[in-house]
């Protein structure tokens, strides 16, 4: 029932303009941004821009909606798409990284090159083409002559601007169409009626995004509802299969959580609980 009432309450909040800006839509996730890198047309480096907020005093990166979902930790390489760590962006290992550091910062960037060159053709659009060739002509450990630029703004995840544009490249039609169509085709994940509408779909193996701001879970987030020991599965199958909820459900009812939990006038503390309300 709790799963259902936080899908009708995203649904709410997407139809209301004064939310809907700001809220997750479907293929994308809100991340942490603390750089940009401008780019002139021709994919020459213009500068690179701080994208923290001195606002609140200490300054934060902004929240602004990506492609893809948040990035998992781990050591496998998972470039995002125009988006991601300096390391993946810009070869970057920091001053003290050791020999395997530095081989797995070469090949974070070398991947998401080939990620970006790879989708150009299809994507079709000139200020992504410019972010390909960019990134062709960045040598990773680069980064070391222009280590003043960089030092103060890569400790989070970056992005990509045309010079002269309003808009990341991400945000730009044709990429976003484009976007739209690698969602189409992604996987398509398992088949059966999901327990909280009743119809039968696809079910999210993973209930992402994870949850966040709860005291006492972990800083990088939560799923409400996972499976990650044999223990706790039956009948052969594993992760969100043993408790089916469609994507789409899913999807809804973990953001619309965490929106709630970034409010502090629908959250409060009851012993060692958090309380959501709407």
């Amino acid at each position: 029932m709790i799963l259902r009432r936080l899908a009708e309450y995203y649904d709410r909040l997407a139809a209301d303009p004064a939310t809907s800006a700001d809220l997750p839509r479907w293929g994308y996730s809100k991340q942490k941004l603390s750089f940009c890198v401008v780019l002139n047309p021709d994919g020459s480096l213009n500068q690179f821009q701080s994208l923290l907020d001195a606002g609140a005093g200490r300054p934060e990166p902004v929240r602004r909606l990506v492609p893809g979902a948040a990035k998992p930790p781990g050591q496998g390489i998972n470039p995002g798409f125009l988006w991601d760590n300096a390391a993946y962006i810009l070869g970057v290992a920091g001053a003290s990284a050791d020999a395997r550091k530095l081989a797995r910062t070469r090949q974070a960037c070398a991947a998401f090159r080939d990620r970006h060159v790879t989708a150009e053709a299809e994507v079709a659009d000139a200020a992504f083409s410019a972010v390909c060739r960019f990134l062709e002509r960045w040598v990773a450990g680069e980064w070391h002559e222009r280590e003043s630029e960089i030092d103060d703004i890569a400790s989070h995840f970056g992005v990509f601007r045309i010079a002269g544009e309003q808009v990341y490249v991400h945000e730009q039609p044709a990429v976003a169409a484009y976007w739209g169509r690698h969602l189409a085709t992604g996987d398509a994940g398992k088949v059966a009626q999901c327990l909280v509408t009743g119809t039968v779909g696809q079910v999210a193996r993973l209930h992402e995004p994870k949850i966040k701001g709860v005291p006492g879970s972990q800083s990088s987030g939560a799923p409400l509802v996972s499976f990650n020991e044999p223990a706790y599965e039956s009948y052969g199958h594993d992760q969100g299969s043993n408790a089916p909820v469609s994507q789409t459900i899913a999807f809804k009812y973990t953001n619309a959580l965490n929106a709630l939990l970034e409010r502090p006038e629908r959250r409060i503390r009851l012993g060692d609980a958090t309380v959501v309300f709407w």
